[in-house]
Order: C-alpha cells, then sequence, then structure tokens
C-alpha cells in the first residue's frame, strides 16, 4: 500500500473514530434523545441584518441538554435580580413541546406561575417579591404577588425594553413558564400570540439550550432545501458558515503538508546517521 494512501486511510479512521466518540459523550453529558437542535426562525435573533456569536441566530446549531441533567430553569425575572444570563438576555432558554406535530419552539423562560386552584382562580409570581410593583410590573389584582388575577403586565423586558402582558384568565390553568422570544418582533408571551395556550411546565419541556454553534445548521437547511429557513437567516449567517468550513479544510491542509515535513525530515535524519 502506498504511503499517501495509508496515510488517508489513517486519517479517515481518526476522523471517524472522533466524531463517533464526539457523539458518544455529547449524548452522555446531554441527557437529552437529540443532543443538538437547528434554529429555523428568527425569534430569538436579536438583529435581523446581522448573526452575533453568544446570541442564537436563524441557522444556529444549538446544543442541548435535559431537565434532569440541567437542573432548575432560571426565568429572565430570576435572572434580573442575580445576574445569570444565557444567550445575550436573563435567563435560561427552553425547547417546548406544543403538540398537534408542529415544531418545538426554543424560547426564553422569562416567569415562572403557579396556579393557587382556590375559588378566586388566582395565580402566584413568587419571583415578583424583589420586583418593583407599578414600575416593573403591574395586576389589577394589587401587588400581593402570590393571588394575581387579571391581566398582569412586566415593564422594560430585555434589550428592547418591551412591555408584555397576559390575561391571566384566558391562559389554561396550570402551573409552569410564561415564555418569549427575545427579537424586536417578539412583543408578546407566546401564551398570547397563538403559540400555546398554556404556561410550559416541565412535561412539555424537550430540554434546555446549552451551547451556540453559530451557523452550523444552515447545512442542515440547505441540504433540507428548507428556503423558508434560509430567507431567514441573517446575510452574514451563510457567507461566515462558508469562511468557517474553509478554515477548516485550510487547517486540515496545513497540518498535513506539517505532518509530511516532520516524516520528512525524519527519513533524511535517519538516512544521515545510518546511510546503509
Amino acid at each position: 500500500m502506498r504511503r499517501s494512501t495509508l496515510e488517508m486511510a489513517v486519517a479517515l479512521a481518526v476522523v471517524l473514530c472522533v466524531i463517533f466518540g464526539a457523539k458518544i459523550v455529547m449524548g452522555s453529558v446531554s441527557g437529552a434523545s437529540s443532543p443538538f437542535t437547528v434554529v429555523e426562525s428568527q425569534s430569538m435573533q436579536h438583529d435581523s441584518g446581522r448573526s452575533d456569536i453568544g446570541t442564537i441566530d436563524t441557522g444556529d446549531m444549538v446544543l442541548v441538554r435535559s431537565l434532569d441533567k440541567h437542573g432548575k430553569i432560571i426565568t429572565y425575572v430570576e435572572g434580573s435580580q442575580t445576574g445569570y444570563s444565557r444567550f445575550g438576555e436573563y435567563g435560561d432558554v427552553i425547547i417546548y413541546e406544543r403538540g398537534g406535530g408542529q415544531n418545538p419552539v426554543i424560547h426564553r423562560a422569562i416567569l415562572w406561575l403557579e396556579y393557587n386552584n382556590n375559588e378566586l382562580k388566582t395565580w402566584n409570581a413568587p419571583s415578583l417579591a424583589n420586583w418593583e410593583y407599578k414600575s416593573q410590573w403591574y395586576c389589577p389584582s394589587g401587588s400581593d404577588y402570590g393571588h394575581l388575577s387579571g391581566t398582569l403586565t412586566l415593564y422594560n423586558i430585555g434589550e428592547f425594553d418591551k412591555k408584555v402582558s397576559v390575561n391571566l384568565s384566558q391562559i389554561q390553568p396550570n402551573s409552569g413558564y410564561l415564555t418569549m422570544g427575545d427579537s424586536r418582533d417578539n412583543t408578546n408571551f407566546d401564551q398570547t400570540m397563538g403559540i400555546i395556550n398554556s404556561p410550559i411546565n416541565d412535561g412539555l419541556i424537550k430540554s434546555v439550550a446549552w451551547k451556540e454553534i453559530p451557523w452550523l445548521g444552515a447545512v442542515k437547511l440547505i441540504m433540507k432545501d428548507n428556503t423558508v429557513a434560509l430567507n431567514a437567516c441573517a446575510p452574514n449567517s451563510v457567507p461566515n458558515l462558508i469562511f468557517a468550513i474553509a478554515s477548516f479544510v485550510i487547517s486540515l491542509i496545513l497540518v498535513s503538508f506539517l505532518m509530511d515535513a516532520i516524516y520528512i525530515q525524519i527519513v533524511k535524519d535517519r538516512i544521515r546517521k545510518d546511510p546503509f
């Protein structure tokens, strides 16, 4: 077998071992049935004209973790009090199922609501205890965050200082998270804009966003010919992906040249020491 053929075979075997090993490790660390998800909409994108590292944009691939592996979900309201942030904003980003064969949704958990299940059908939002009534939130039932009814409004949410409201009498009476996308155009909770009619409980949560791999998900969108999602990508997403892939390939070529140079030098040294 020629040396070049042997090198190619060894390189291919190494790549396959790395991929297989990475899949095993990722599956173990993630704990989710599928450790990756591809973002197909602009609902989390902070800048529709540009894809940035550190935020979740259309065409990104996101590594996820199961709820058991991740632990307690921190909401936007809680994160604003402790400084905990993920993907450019306070709180965790969750992936939840909405049933009916529809695609899962990847949005930020904003507020945890507990349904009191009493005669008055009120709600409890314990994390509002340290938020100022009327300046940061408002409810016509008063400042008692343990017995909320009517329309609950939160002020100055996120990078774009959104004002968001939910009529608590019009959502399903079960405890869970109010959720919302980060983008400028997402000015309502998912629970008020027809995405889902109930707070997101643990049973609906598929996984929690963990790490972002920028632009790589565009490969899947291209392979699936998902033109709608591709058109939603920021203008710099695909060029950045091409540049990243080209840089990776060039790096492999340079490493190959370096290994060849080292091999040739070793052979020359041996010949010099023992010409026969």
